[in-house]
Parts: structure tokens; sequence; C-alpha cells
């Protein structure tokens, strides 16, 4: 893979920011030097040219692909034209489970809302180094309802995008992957069970409290 990751939660992880997160805007289909993407969602609230991309060219670090752990993944975000020529952004994440099953999800911004419309499928798909490719029955949300999802990507190799990490090492191809850094460690202050005694009271200058007597419970 042109960007093996460490971990798959590093992928998941980065879907997680594509609520909040601005990327490089369309250059066009034509002589695209970068990653080509097509992607569309139907379903009873996202239907038309409003829910759909065609041959949109952005940068080769907005979407990329890798493996963890012989899963196969293609991932990430960018700002697109979409048909109906409003601008916004689209997001995916396809992994590839097992041999028979990849989870892919698709996330198309709502021009009304300037929210993310998610629609995700279990359908089978195609996952390698040079882009994924899925099409079938799924569900979207919000709202919970059945819908469609296609996704057809072509990958440009390119190091790992800026929003992924921001520590980066070679490893040797002339790509780079993310370092990882170790928690740092914690310490839990000692708590003590003695309770003070509710027995007696304490003695106070000048007031005289040897006849106070203490009822439990009271």
């Amino acid at each position: 893979m042109r960007r093996p990751a460490t971990t798959l939660l590093l992928a998941l992880s980065t879907l997680a920011l594509v609520a909040g997160v601005s990327l490089a805007a369309p250059a066009g289909a034509q002589g695209c030097s970068g990653d080509l993407v097509s992607a569309s969602m139907s379903a009873t609230s996202a239907t038309g040219p409003t829910w759909s991309v065609t041959d949109a060219c952005v940068d080769a670090r907005d979407y990329f692909t890798g493996e963890v752990e012989g899963h196969q993944f293609a991932i990430g975000i960018s700002t697109v034209t979409y048909d109906d020529g409003h601008v916004g952004r689209l997001a995916f994440l396809s992994v590839r489970v097992d041999a028979a099953q990849a989870v892919t999800v698709v996330g198309m911004e709502d021009p009304a809302t300037s929210q993310l419309h998610f629609a995700g499928t279990v359908r089978q798909a195609a996952i390698g180094t040079t882009g994924a490719t899925v099409s079938g029955d799924g569900i979207a949300f919000p709202p919970l309802e059945a819908a469609t999802v296609r996704l057809d990507f072509t990958d440009s190799a390119a190091p790992w995008p800026d929003w992924a990490t921001t520590t980066t090492t070679p490893d040797g191809s002339g790509s780079t992957v993310p370092t990882t850094t170790a928690p740092p460690s914690t310490t839990t202050p000692a708590v003590t069970t003695t309770v003070p005694s509710t027995s007696s009271l304490p003695s106070v200058p000048g007031m005289d409290l040897s006849t106070t007597t203490l009822v439990p419970g009271a």
C-alpha cells in the first residue's frame, strides 16, 4: 500500500473529524493530477443532483488508501462541486472487514443545513492501492431511512495528509507514515480510608464542651 497505517483506529478517528474540517477546493476532472471521485446517495430525504458528485478532482492528499492487519481501507474528506453546482464537503470511509464483507459510509453535505448527511452499506466493495468502488442498498442517517450508496474513487499516490497526522517519518519508500506516541503515564494519588471519630468533640479554646454528648445518627 502506498500509505501503510499503524492502526485502523487512526482511519476511523480521522472520519470522526469530518464534521468540522474544510479542505482543498476541486480543480476539475479534466487533466486531474490528484484524486478523482464520484459518489451519490439516494433516499427519501436525499435525491437528485444535490446528492451526487461526478468526477470531482481533489488534492491527492485529501483521500487515501491503506491497509492494517490485512484490512484494506479508503478514507478521506474534501470540498467538491456537486452536480447541482453547490460546493460542499464529501467524506467517505470504506473498510474491507474480510474476504466477503466490506463496510462503506459516505457523507455528503446538505446545502440547506451545511451538515453532513451519511449513508452506509455493507455491499461488496473493491478496495485497493488505486482506489475504491462500491454500489448498493444501505441505510441513510439522519434520519434513519433506506438508501442507495455509490462510490467510485481513483487514488493518486501522495504522503499522509496534514489533517491525518502532524508528525511523520520516512518509511524508506518515498512516502511517509504517521508516528505513534505512547500515552503519558498517570499516577493515582493515595486515598486514605481513615474516617474521623465522631464519639468526641475537639477541644476549642475558651469553650467547655465536656458536658456535650454526641448521639449517633443525630
